[in-house]
C-alpha cells in the first residue's frame, strides 16, 4: 500500500524532498570540515610548542656544556684529568670513606637525615658515622639508620657546656658539634687498622652534596699516598 501511495505523490512534492535530503547531507559534511579545520589549527599550534621546547632545552644544553668546559679547565689547573673515580677498575683498591655527621633533636632531622643517606647509598665503599648530640641514642635515629641501607655507627655524646653558645653570641664563635665529630674520629682509630685505607670526611646532615665529590674525596686518597711515597723515597 505504502509503495502504490508514493506512486501518487506529485513528482514536485519528489523533488523538494531529494532537496530537502541533499541540504542535510551539505550540512554534516560543513559540520565535518569545520572540525578538521579546528583540528588542523590545534596540530599546528602544538608543533609550535614543541618546537619552541626543543630550542629551549638546545640553549639549556648549550649553557651546561660551557659550564663542564670551565669545569674543566678549572680541574686541569688543579692538576686533576679525571672526573670519574680512578678505582673503578680495581674497587679492591678504592678506600673506604667514613662519613662523620653530627645531628641533634630537631623537627626537619629525620627528613635531613633522609636527603643524605639517599646521596650515600649511591656510593660504593662508604661507612656513616651518625653522632647524636645527646647522652644516649634516641629511637629515632636508631631505627632510621637501622633501615636506612647505609653501612652505619651510630654514636652518642653531649655537647660539653662550655662549647654551647650562650644567647646574643655569634654563631661563629665556637665550632658546633666538635665533641661529635671528635668522638667520630675516636672510633675509626680503635676500629682502624694498618692494612686498611680510608678517608674522613665530615658531612652535615643539614647540607645536600653531589654524589660526585665523593669520587673526588678517593682520589686525593691517591693523591695524598703517592706524595707520603714519594716523601718516604726522598728521605
Amino acid at each position: 500500500m505504502m509503495f502504490e501511495t508514493l506512486k501518487h505523490v506529485p513528482e514536485n512534492l519528489k523533488s523538494v524532498a531529494v532537496f530537502l535530503k541533499i541540504i542535510v547531507y551539505l550540512f554534516f559534511d560543513m559540520r565535518y570540515v569545520s572540525c578538521c579545520l579546528s583540528d588542523t589549527i590545534s596540530s599546528s599550534d602544538m608543533i609550535k610548542q614543541i618546537s619552541l621546547i626543543q630550542q629551549g632545552l638546545k640553549r639549556r644544553e648549550l649553557i651546561v656544556q660551557r659550564k663542564e668546559e670551565e669545569i674543566n679547565k678549572k680541574l686541569k689547573m688543579l692538576g686533576i684529568t679525571k672526573f670519574n673515580n680512578p678505582y673503578k677498575e680495581d674497587f679492591d683498591e678504592m678506600p673506604t670513606v667514613y662519613v662523620i655527621t653530627p645531628t641533634y633533636k630537631r623537627h626537619t632531622q629525620k627528613a635531613d637525615l633522609t636527603r643524605l643517606s639517599q646521596t650515600l647509598l649511591h656510593v660504593p665503599r662508604l661507612h656513616w658515622i651518625v653522632v647524636e648530640d645527646s647522652e644516649e641514642k634516641s629511637g629515632l635515629v636508631s631505627r632510621f639508620v637501622e633501615n636506612c641501607g647505609v653501612s652505619y655507627t651510630h654514636l652518642a655524646v653531649k655537647t660539653q657546656k662550655k662549647l654551647i653558645s650562650k644567647e646574643g653570641e655569634p654563631r661563629w664563635l665556637k665550632s658546633r658539634g666538635a665533641d661529635q665529630r671528635n668522638i667520630g674520629l675516636r672510633w675509626i682509630r680503635e676500629h682502624f687498622t694498618s692494612d686498611m685505607k680510608g678517608v674522613v670526611y665530615f658531612g652535615d646532615d643539614d647540607n645536600t652534596y653531589d654524589v660526585r665529590i665523593f669520587e673526588l674525596v678517593s682520589y686525593m686518597y691517591l693523591v695524598n699516598y703517592d706524595f707520603l711515597q714519594l716523601l718516604k723515597c726522598t728521605s
